[in-house]
């Protein structure tokens, strides 16, 4: 799995815990501000495990507001997708009709 915390600026994770202290899963997300300083929508980029809970937590923390994704491709975080579906979230689709997905381009020289 790769981490993208160092890649979302102001990124915030949370990190769950068991018993024994040790890390069983995780959350990255993104807080978005309004122009007077409110937490106005969250966005959430990866995590594992014991999603529900952790997803509850910031729904709780904040109420609400806008919630999204960025970049969360069911093939690499199935997990994430389904738990987000089982809260609301929905896929999000062109005026045409044709699902919005993550694009993946390279160019070789």
């Amino acid at each position: 799995m790769i981490f993208l915390f160092d890649c979302v600026r102001d990124g915030e994770s949370f990190i769950a815990l068991n018993e024994k202290n040790e890390e069983v899963g995780y959350l990255l997300f993104q807080k978005n501000f309004s122009s007077i300083g409110i937490v106005n929508s969250v966005t959430f980029y990866q995590g594992s495990v014991n999603l529900g809970f952790l997803l509850t937590t910031i729904f709780n923390l904040y109420g609400p507001i806008v919630y999204n994704t960025y970049n969360v491709s069911e093939k690499g975080n199935s997990l994430l997708v389904k738990m987000l579906k089982s809260f609301g979230f929905q896929d999000l689709y062109t005026e045409e009709g044709i699902k919005l997905e993550q694009v993946f381009m390279k160019k070789q020289l």
